[in-house]
């Protein structure tokens, strides 16, 4: 029996080396920047027949601390908070807006204020006089607020079409336009396009158009094909479309429709 054990030992050895599961492969190296509502669009979830796991009862604290767990979960790093013309001047609501950032701070997780234009009651913005009012707010003095270049940043729709900074005009705020200093939020998504290099890329969860998905969310499937290709060419920074936007049907947080299975896509990437 002894003798029978020492022949069998190196086979079994051997077995147990081509049958050792392969290291996971390491995350890629880029930081995830997602897009985030305050307020979510409820007509938008009655149409598409889905609603956030829990309900959404407004912007309450243990929403925002709830949110903001399950993005750190993600290994998301910067929550692009957008923010109407309306909501910018709300003093009761740029109240909240400190909380957030306050409970951000605690996450170890950055905010950038993302201005988006209202549909409903569009607004033309004028460069030097954004800067002026954000810099009335003490928006210097917000806590986790993302800086770039030692500058408290705010990303600008491409909606506003904001005009082009002075030359040799010093900002005390990096202003980061859409469709200028970063990539236009694309409409469409072709998963199987061979990826280039770039500092930024966008990738998306799902896109719902003109009562039709452009971008079929698959359960978390066409949002995983598209972080798989950036393990062959990572961006420095992969903006994500987008935490709740039922509205365009991108939203990846945990809901009635197709549950964990975007965030788990985004942890497994």
């Amino acid at each position: 029996m002894k003798r029978l054990w020492l022949l069998l030992f190196p086979i079994l050895l051997v077995s147990c080396h081509f049958t050792r599961p392969a290291p996971p492969l390491p995350a890629p190296a880029y930081d995830i920047w997602v897009s985030y509502l305050p307020e979510t669009d409820q007509e938008a979830q009655f149409q598409l027949g889905v609603r956030p796991i829990p309900m959404d009862n407004g912007w309450t604290d243990l929403r925002m601390e709830r949110d903001l767990l399950r993005m750190a979960d993600c290994r998301i790093r910067v929550v692009m908070l957008q923010l109407t013309s309306a909501q910018l001047i709300d003093a009761d609501f740029l109240n909240r807006v400190w909380k957030f950032c306050e409970l951000a701070q605690r996450k170890q997780l950055f905010v950038v204020p993302y201005l988006v234009q209202d549909k409903e009651n569009p607004v033309v913005l004028e460069r030097g006089n954004l800067l002026r009012y954000l810099e009335s707010l003490k928006f210097k003095e917000i806590p986790a607020l993302l800086q770039i270049q030692d500058r408290n940043a705010v990303l600008v729709s491409e909606a506003f079409q904001l005009e082009d900074a002075e030359d040799g005009t010093s900002e005390g705020i990096a202003l980061l336009r859409f469709g200028k200093e970063l990539p236009s939020r694309p409409d469409s998504f072709l998963p199987e396009t061979a990826l280039l290099p770039a500092e930024y890329r966008w990738a998306s969860a799902g896109i719902y158009r003109d009562d039709a998905w452009q971008l079929k969310r698959q359960r978390g499937n066409a949002l995983a094909k598209q972080l798989l290709q950036l393990r062959t060419t990572p961006p420095r920074v992969l903006l994500l479309d987008s935490w709740n936007d039922y509205r365009r049907g991108s939203f990846m947080e945990q809901n009635s429709l197709d549950g964990t299975c975007m965030t788990k896509a985004v942890k497994n990437r």
